[in-house]
């Protein structure tokens, strides 16, 4: 899988990244269809991205493509779950009252 995502994109787990990479696991590789998934503020054109999207694709290395994505997803889950805690700890520790200073 020779694709450049990280040459085509800047910050693959944004919102036009993660488009990008769910709808090669849902087996669309077609550049220019690909290159069309991102945002309109992308400050490259399509035609340079859909080059950059532009490969072969190989079974294992589309699995490993899945699983980092799955990892990815269980960590993003994993640290919203623990801002929610801390935020709730931090709650608990605010003043009842406002404090004069």
């Amino acid at each position: 899988m020779n694709v450049r995502l990280h040459v085509a994109i800047r910050n693959i787990t944004g919102k036009s990244g993660l488009a990008i990479i769910e709808t090669i696991l849902a087996s669309t590789r077609d550049p220019h269809y690909l290159a069309s998934l991102v945002d309109v503020r992308m400050k490259k054109s399509k035609e340079k991205i859909a080059q950059s999207l532009d490969g072969w694709w190989r079974q294992e290395l589309l699995f490993e493509l899945q699983a980092s994505l799955a990892f990815y997803k269980i960590y993003q889950n994993a640290l919203a779950e623990c801002d929610q805690v801390i935020e709730q700890a931090l709650r608990r520790c605010m003043p009842v009252e406002p404090v004069a200073v």
